[in-house]
Parts: C-alpha cells; sequence; structure tokens
C-alpha cells in the first residue's frame, strides 16, 4: 500500500514556500520523496517531510516506502500550488462623494476572484474587518472618514490597500437671514 497522508498538509494553494508533508506507511518502512515541477526525483526522506526554500509554481509531491524485504510500493501523490504573488489592490466601482450627507456610506470594490476583502472606515487607527461588495456601514456621525479594502487571495497572500476619504456633513446650512427693507425707491403705482 501506498503511503497515508496525515493532517497539517498544506493545502491545495499555498504561500508557505517551505512546504511540511505528514504521511505514514508500513511499520519498519523507509521512505522515499519527491517535490518536483515535471520529472520525479526520488530521494531518502523521512516523515514530516520540510521541503526547502521553492520559487512559485505546481509541484507533485511524492513518497514511496519500501519496506524490510525490499519491496517498492506505488507513490502517494500530493498536487500544490505555490502562489507567492499578491494580488492587486482592489478598484473602487461605486464610491460616495467625497463630501456626503449619508451617514451610511456604501462602497462598492472589484478584484481578483475567489478572494476574501477586509475593509475599514475610520476616523482613526484602521479597524480592519471582513467585507463583502458592496458594503454598507451602519450610520456614523459626522466627521473626515478614510475607508479602505485590502485583499487577500486563495493562498494567503494580502494584495496592497485602496483607499478613499469622505466627510461626513450631517449639518444644514444656516437660515438665510432677510435684511431689513431699504428706503423706498419712489416707485409706486399710480
Amino acid at each position: 500500500d501506498p503511503p497515508v497522508f496525515g493532517g497539517g498538509n498544506p493545502p491545495a494553494q499555498s504561500n508557505d514556500s517551505t512546504p511540511t508533508f505528514v504521511f505514514s506507511g508500513e511499520l519498519s518502512a523507509t521512505f522515499e520523496c519527491s517535490l518536483s515541477t515535471g520529472a520525479d526525483a526520488f530521494g531518502p526522506c523521512t516523515a514530516p517531510f520540510t521541503a526547502a526554500s521553492q520559487p512559485e509554481g505546481v509541484y507533485a509531491f511524492k513518497v514511496r516506502a519500501t519496506d524490510q524485504a525490499g519491496n517498492v510500493g506505488p507513490a502517494a501523490t500530493r498536487s500544490w500550488t505555490l502562489d507567492l504573488t499578491p494580488p492587486a489592490a482592489p478598484s473602487l466601482v461605486t464610491p460616495p462623494a467625497l463630501v456626503t450627507n449619508d451617514a451610511t456610506p456604501t462602497f462598492a470594490f472589484t478584484g481578483e476572484p475567489a478572494g476574501t476583502f477586509s475593509c475599514s472606515l475610520s476616523t482613526g487607527p484602521d479597524a480592519f474587518a471582513p467585507c463583502t461588495s458592496p458594503s454598507t456601514y451602519p450610520a456614523q456621525p459626522a466627521g473626515a472618514y478614510t475607508f479602505k479594502v485590502r485583499q487577500t487571495d486563495v493562498a494567503g497572500n494580502p494584495g496592497a490597500v485602496t483607499s478613499r476619504s469622505l466627510t461626513i456633513d450631517l449639518t444644514p446650512p444656516a437660515a438665510a437671514a432677510l435684511g431689513a427693507l431699504g428706503p423706498s425707491t419712489g416707485l409706486g403705482v399710480a
């Protein structure tokens, strides 16, 4: 039987350039491992196996066991994509006006497919929290705000932040004052 993979192995897509693979096999068997983007290159290994730093690519990790009699078993395979490239900064699609009287601003944005977003709307330090597009915030007091959004791709790479400033102005203008009527112009109705 081929070795069996245990828990703790990298997900199918990851940004861990030195992944660890956990596996087990027949008692007293020895193992050979191969981590490659092409032809297999088996070499002696032990469980768990931690790879040396790897460049981006699509990899196949294979492990096979040899029993005490010298019989080589079939390899167990785990595919894995190493992605070290962060996503581009999200694009704001429909941001609110720079000065608005809408106390519940809505921000729509787009990014790389299948990633997750974090947003912050604050008057001070960032307060990032998971979000989706469009994001509508509950009623905010008047003030100067900064909205920020960033995306993390499926491999776990955080991207650059996109930001937008806005001012929520909830104060209506002062009532227009009517001045005193000036002297008569002498125009009258005859």
